[in-house]
């Protein structure tokens, strides 16, 4: 009897509460149209208070967010975009985009008057109006029916904000460029809904306006972090629970403990932008021209799982040609990269083992046959077909939330098969451990990781000064130990005479049964 006396207690109260707030928000649209009114409790309430009562009430919820449509208070801080002076202007965009968080309501706040407003506001000199602007914007660009809009609008001015440094106050200059940056990133990503086409011009045009050296200072104004006592660290002891089940707890948001802070997040916003726009030609010399390779390299050493997933995947794209991979191994990539590797694979995704099929005749199984040789589906009676309907009834596609553990491997992977292709990250992998790294890899259930991966040790292998320790040290698939005969083996055409026939060159670094001199990792420091 008191449970449900306080159940309805509280029910009144709810309702008590909603009406008053009902009649409150009645008062602020008041005070909004007559520039000043008088709340229920007889206090005076002016236009700018109104304004800001009503952005604060936007942050609670979307109980909150209804009440105030509900008033009409939505369509009121719209109008007053256009009538309102730039303070006025200032607190309607604040409110518009506290409400543009939610899910439910964005489409409600913004509108093609609000996103016009806001581009505005990027290119005037009301600096305290560009981050709730640029946060409008970062809403909107996320939804695919108003990301076109957004670009239409803002492309421009989205530009220019992340590449200005005029904005008052350090952290606030860094907060608004971090929401530019993510709106950029929503305006270049692939994403169902648009032509790749119109994408990939838009990178092109990015790339252009000179947006990559700022990306990049902002991923080298990263906090340096204590380093790892090893680069690379050692592989983890591997378990089935670590590697199956923690992969997906790895994709779940938050699962982070450690919080970012806003330099740590304008870093996370900027390598992802760069990760899609080193997918055009043009980003390379721009990515070269900074000189700031060896921060981004070192960055990577103590970056999360995210972070270390971008900047990877930035190094896979660009070390595809020969030249920038040397530039890219001659900074030290190669520790970095199997350091992200080491500490990732354990939230990575293993494969799963194959279960053996269930053997005829066993009556109430799964797959087995009955006295008539009709196969059943499960236990009971029945045709089976009830319960594949189903599964089948519902067809929406599950989108799962990235994997960022997955994504660092895979790119790091991929990088070093790159790097591998030159003569000396072939024994920098050998030095550092790292057959045991990459050979670690094959067990991942991502096909394009295990390509990578296996392509590496290939590459590795084909150096003479590296086959007997990819034999003797790390179980691999025969088709890597051996990738071809011995006497096809190099040790790099720098270090060969010109005249060193293939032959020679076996009987100098011998056969798989007989190497002599590369026992010991002393001797590959020679």
């Amino acid at each position: 009897i008191i449970r449900n006396l306080y159940s309805s207690i509280q029910m009144v109260s709810k309702k008590t509460s909603q009406k008053e707030h009902g009649l409150v928000l009645q008062c602020y649209a008041e005070a909004i149209r007559l520039g000043a009114s008088t709340l229920p409790d007889g206090k005076p309430i002016k236009k700018l208070e109104a304004l800001m009562q009503i952005w604060s009430l936007s942050y609670k919820g979307d109980a909150e967010k209804e009440e105030i449509f509900k008033a009409g208070l939505g369509t009121i801080l719209q109008a007053l975009l256009d009538r309102g002076d730039a303070e006025e202007r200032y607190l309607c965009l604040g409110a518009l985009a506290a409400l543009a968080q939610s899910e439910k309501y964005v489409l409600e706040a913004v509108t093609t008057r609000v996103l016009t407003t806001a581009a505005g506001v990027l290119l005037s000199d009301h600096d305290r109006g560009k981050l709730p602007a640029v946060q409008i914007l970062s809403a909107a660009a996320l939804r695919p029916e108003l990301c076109p809009r957004v670009a239409d609008s803002a492309f421009l001015p989205i530009i220019d904000l992340i590449k200005s440094d005029g904005h008052p106050g350090w952290g606030a200059m860094l907060r608004t460029q971090s929401y530019a940056v993510v709106a950029l990133r929503s305006l270049i990503e692939n994403v169902e809904g648009e032509s790749p086409e119109i994408r990939l011009a838009r990178r092109r045009v990015a790339v252009s306006l000179g947006v990559v050296p700022c990306l990049m200072r902002l991923v080298a104004v990263t906090p340096p972090m204590p380093q790892p006592p090893i680069v690379p660290a050692p592989l983890p002891l591997l378990t089935k629970k670590s590697a199956s089940s923690k992969g997906r707890k790895g994709s779940k948001k938050g699962s982070d403990s450690t919080p970012l802070g806003i330099k740590h997040s304008a870093a996370i916003a900027a390598a992802s932008c760069m990760r899609f726009l080193a997918l055009v030609p043009e980003f390379t010399p721009e990515f070269l021209a900074t000189g700031l390779l060896p921060n981004l390299i070192g960055a990577m050493t103590t970056a999360n799982e995210e972070l270390s997933a971008y900047l990877a995947g930035i190094l896979w794209e660009v070390t595809a040609e020969k030249e920038v991979a040397e530039t890219v191994a001659s900074a030290g990539a190669v520790r970095p990269l199997l350091h992200i590797i080491s500490v990732n694979i354990a939230a990575a995704r293993a494969k799963k083992k194959k279960k053996k099929a269930p053997k005829d005749g066993n009556d109430g199984k799964k797959g087995g046959k009955d006295a008539n040789g009709n196969s059943g589906s499960g236990s009971g009676s029945g045709s089976g077909s009830g319960s594949s309907s189903k599964k089948n009834m519902d067809l929406t596609p599950v989108v799962e939330p990235p994997c960022f553990p997955d994504l660092a491997v895979c790119s790091a992977a991929g990088a070093l098969h790159h790097l591998t292709f030159l003569d000396d990250p072939k024994l920098q992998i050998v030095r550092y451990g790292g057959l045991d790294i990459l050979a670690a890899c094959l067990a991942i259930s991502n096909p394009q990781t295990y390509e990578n991966a296996a392509g590496a040790l290939w590459n590795c292998g084909l150096d003479a000064r590296n086959a007997l320790r990819a034999t003797a040290t790390v179980a691999l698939p025969t088709f890597l130990t051996d990738p071809v005969p011995e006497s096809w083996r190099t040790v790099g055409d720098e270090a060969l005479p010109k005249d060193m026939t293939a032959a020679a060159v076996a009987a100098a670094f011998g056969s798989p049964g007989g190497h002599a001199g590369f026992h010991t990792s002393a001797s590959l420091e020679m």
